[in-house]
């Protein structure tokens, strides 16, 4: 009777596992690494220093319940180990959720290293690549830049295309790393059962876990080291499994932890002489502490804003970068005209960036301004376009700056897009055209954005030299899978220009017009409601100068608005005044024409 209960058991048992291994069914191109199993999730590295690196590897055990497991780890300065350099021993258990993580210190600044993990039973890891920071004079600096990456609303293939390039030093990734939900218009790779938010530890672990069955975000992490910030989606801000979370978040990625305040992850790292890197935690000290004005609350927290600040100052690298999850710099709906549906309340669309911290904003700029912070550059991540835009407090304040050279801005902005999560087309299920009317609207009412991509996927690689950094978009498909991709444009901001550079049709012309005593103002006030002015110098070419000004549309470029010509005196500086008040709300463009000479400006039109 016993052994019949017993194969009874046994059977059962088998049973069950076998129903239970068709419960989830996992969607392509989701699967553990089992050819180098029991490590399932490769191997990673980040927060590099120049003389240290982490690296981090998970094994499973046969058990939740299984004893402390033993690891051997080593680097090399090659893949085949032949010229070993580190060696050691690592003991996990369930209490790390049998992770490894381990500050490998006494490196030689700017190499590349290898490394692996051994089991007890002598089964190794992949061999994983990284690579130190530089030290003292540095001359060239290369990262990858990501955010926002829904493993659920489409393929990795961009982290495929990162993992197979050679020549960055990390990769940065500003929040949203993982998601706690699926966006229901957004289910492109959703497993079988339907994901639910995690909302305690062991969930919050397997979330990490789930997102490591991606065999292009194995590998991105295998080949880079990662400098790597929570966001939301990462971390619950007010929520009762916060520091769960937070938790699960150290224990699976190569992130230097903070022994003396747990939910700290501000910090810097720095390249040589070239680059300090600043990364910023806008999550969970927002709202902690106010202004002195003490009815405005601060979006860094006043310990948080106090180091930055000090950082900044102390700084004598040529570049200074911020890594934040928000938008800094503003952008804004003002202007849109009223007969275009806007699915979004309010004169800004994304109040939890700086945009729903003016004060706050100002303050931050008014420091830059009054201590003459040269050569800011941040990267930013959370609203999943591409946008590259210049720091400056009104953009519409031509006194302050210049759109159409950049001229005062405190410093650029980079905003890489997302790798996977919705853009304007999916999350407001516009049409293509509609998609190209709003891009054109949001670039032309945004003086401080010289770009903006609203639609595609991907990331961004930011190249940095003493003399100029360069930025360039990289976009994927998310809908399939591919090993394809699609370079964008390319950005510019030269050593000392804290702007970016204007094409080079533009800049060429207007400077070769400036040398012969021209100048053309941005409409002000802009927007307006019919009145505005524009502030012409022309340089001499007779007695007096004529000039023509109209305003036309700019999608069609039909002439919809000629004003009478006016007379300039030459070498002069002149205001000249114009009212169109019958015109529609809408965004418009003014062209000024003076012999051979044509300039344009844009001018938005308000109720």
């Amino acid at each position: 009777m016993k052994q019949r209960y017993l194969l009874l058991s046994v059977s059962l048992l088998l049973i069950s596992q076998m129903v239970s291994a068709q419960i989830v069914q996992y969607p392509d191109n989701i699967f553990a690494d089992s050819s180098y199993a029991p490590f399932h999730h490769s191997v990673a590295s980040g927060d590099p220093l120049p003389t240290q690196v982490i690296i981090w590897t998970r094994i499973t055990p046969d058990s939740a319940n299984a004893d402390p497991i033993t690891l051997t780890w080593e680097m090399a300065t090659d893949a085949n180990f032949t010229n070993p350099v580190q060696t050691g021993t690592f003991t996990t258990d369930a209490t790390r959720d049998w992770t490894a993580k381990i500050d490998v210190a006494g490196l030689s600044p700017n190499t590349t290293y290898y490394y692996r993990f051994e089991s007890p039973q002598n089964v190794y890891s992949r061999t994983g690549r990284t690579k130190t920071a530089t030290m003292g004079s540095t001359d060239n600096v290369k990262f990858a830049v990501a955010s926002c990456s829904s493993i659920y609303s489409g393929y990795f293939n961009a982290y495929g295309r990162i993992a197979e390039r050679a020549d960055l030093n990390a990769v940065i990734h500003l929040g949203d790393y993982i998601y706690d939900f699926v966006d229901q218009d957004e289910e492109v790779r959703v497993p079988d059962p339907y994901p639910t938010e995690p909302d305690n530890l062991e969930e919050w672990r397997d979330r990490h876990e789930y997102y490591l069955l991606d065999p292009d975000l194995r590998s991105a992490r295998q080949m880079h080291p990662w400098i790597v910030i929570w966001d939301n989606h990462d971390v619950p801000r007010d929520e009762p499994d916060r520091d769960e979370a937070i938790q699960a978040f150290y224990e699976w990625i190569p992130i230097r932890e903070d022994t003396a305040q747990f939910d700290r992850a501000y910090r810097k790292l720095s390249y040589g002489d070239l680059l300090d890197l600043f990364i910023v935690d806008e999550l969970l000290f927002r709202d902690v502490d106010t202004l002195s004005s003490d009815t405005a609350f601060s979006m860094l927290g006043y310990t948080q804003d106090q180091w930055i600040r000090d950082q900044l100052l102390e700084s004598t690298a040529t570049w200074k970068f911020i890594g934040s999850q928000k938008l800094i710099s503003s952008w804004t709906l003002i202007g849109v005209p009223d007969n275009i549906p806007v699915p979004i309340e309010g004169d800004y669309p994304a109040q939890s960036t700086w945009d729903g911290y003016f004060e706050a904003r100002d303050s931050l700029y008014a420091f830059l301004d009054r201590n003459n912070i040269e050569n800011l550059f941040v990267l930013s991540g959370d609203l999943h376009f591409s946008i590259a835009s210049e720091l400056t407090p009104i953009p519409v304040d031509t006194n302050q700056y210049n759109y159409h050279t950049g001229e005062n801005s405190l410093g650029v902005e980079l905003m890489a897009s997302s790798i996977t999560r919705g853009n304007l087309n999916e999350t407001a299920n516009l049409a293509p055209f509609l998609v190209d009317i709003a891009t054109q609207i949001s670039t032309t009412i945004n003086y401080n954005h010289q770009f903006q991509n609203l639609v595609d996927h991907g990331y961004g690689v930011v190249d940095i030299k003493h003399d100029s950094a360069m930025a360039t978009f990289w976009y994927s498909d998310i809908l399939n899978q591919d090993s394809t991709e699609e370079e964008g444009t390319t950005w510019v901001v030269l050593e000392g220009d804290n702007h970016w550079r204007r094409p080079e049709t533009t800049v060429s012309i207007e400077e070769d017009l400036a040398q012969q005593g021209y100048y053309v103002s941005q409409p002000i006030p802009n927007p307006s409601k019919g009145a505005f002015r524009i502030e012409l110098q022309l340089p001499a070419k007779g007695s007096n100068t004529q000039v023509s000004v109209s305003l036309y549309n700019l999608t069609t470029g039909q002439t919809l608005h000629q004003f009478d010509d006016r007379l300039v005196l030459p070498n002069t500086l002149t205001a000249l005044h114009f009212n169109a008040p019958e015109l529609p709300t809408g965004i418009y463009g003014i062209r000024i024409q003076y012999e051979d000479i044509d300039a344009f400006r844009k001018w938005v039109k308000v109720e």
